[in-house]
Order: C-alpha cells, then structure tokens, then sequence
C-alpha cells in the first residue's frame, strides 16, 4: 500500500507520458475480425453496444487454465502500482461492485458487476465516472481470439488459455486512448507474472 501512495502518482504519470508519445503495445488488437468477435459476446452476453465508440482490445496469453484464471480475475482485479486503488465491495442485494479511486477516497470510475460465466467472461458495467455507459470486459479462451503469433509477444511462452480485456465507453476527453494501452497493457503483465508464479 505505501508504494500505492509514494510511487503510484509517478506510474500513472508516465503511463500517461507513453501512452501519448509511444506506440500501440504488442497485446493491443486493431483487428476487424477479434474486435468483430468481442462485440459479438459482449452483446449476446445482454450489453447495450449503442453509445460506445471508444475500443480498446487486448489480446495475450497466460500459463494457467480458464477456471483457475476466471476465480482468480474475480477474487482480485489485477492492478499495477498506481494512485487509484481498486475498492470491491458487495451491496444489501449481492451485487458487486468495483469502484477506482484517487487515494482510495475519491470515485474516478465505480462499476457494477453484469456478467460473470465461469470460466469464459467477466463483464463490468461502467455506471459512473468516466465511461458511463460503457463496458470493462475479460474474456477468457474465446473463439476467434488468439494470443499466438502476435507481433512483439514472445512466442516461447507456454500458453493454456487467451485472455481478451476488452474496455468500450462513449468517447470522452477525460481517459485519452494512450492511457486506455497503457493500463490495459500493464494489467496484461501483472497478470502474466502471477500466473508465472502460481502455475
């Protein structure tokens, strides 16, 4: 936590930094085909595709198998060093919830839980924040998606399964694309060194 505090604000700077003046990381996808694929089952999972125009796919492979994977996703969000902490929490009804905050005290971004299938998908709806209207989604070893040969991933990595985070939302000044790359991306690296470690 105390690395959250001091180091967090010089992460999320130089995420923010890259993300305007570098490239497209390795695990982006700007296929028509695997963004075709995603829309696809986010919609047939009951999501209201309409309002948004911002996508950000990521596409990479990881060492354990879906359901250890999925269990895994939702007993704790992977989230690198950064000053917004992740919160769940869990209402009266059971519905989970998932809010970003600044110093664990301000609301960036709180997501509700709409869809959880073990050990294919885990979908968020963004219900206030940045985003609203809009999706944060992981897809686990889904047709049409792959991890192998992409450009840029190292293809020696033993793989069991793909794992697609897929973020959409109506299109807004305030979350730049670069910085969508960057925490997508750095998700998909926090989540292969934990899976190195525990498969």
């Amino acid at each position: 936590m105390l690395k959250n505090f001091f180091l967090g604000p010089f992460y999320d700077l130089g995420r923010f930094i890259t993300g305007i003046v570098a490239g497209p990381p390795p695990t982006r996808s700007f296929s028509r085909i695997e963004l075709g694929a995603v829309r696809r089952i986010v919609t047939d999972s009951g999501c209201d595709l309409s309002r948004c125009t911002v996508e950000n796919l990521h596409i990479f492979p990881v060492k354990i198998e879906p359901g250890r994977l999925f269990d895994m996703l939702m007993a704790w969000q992977q989230w690198p060093c950064s000053s917004f902490f992740p919160c769940p929490s869990t209402d009266g009804q059971g519905v989970s919830w998932f809010a970003y905050r600044w110093w664990k005290v301000m609301p960036i971004v709180k997501m509700k839980l709409s869809v959880a299938e073990r050990p294919s998908c885990i979908i968020y709806d963004i219900v206030w924040g940045i985003g609203p209207g809009g999706y944060h989604s992981f897809l686990i070893g889904q047709a049409g998606l792959s991890a192998q040969l992409r450009p840029g991933l190292d293809p020696a990595l033993p793989a069991q399964t793909t794992l697609a985070i897929f973020t959409t939302l109506p299109k807004t000044w305030l979350f730049p694309e670069g910085l969508h790359d960057r925490v997508n991306y750095d998700i998909c690296r926090k989540l292969q060194s934990s899976t190195q470690r525990w498969s």
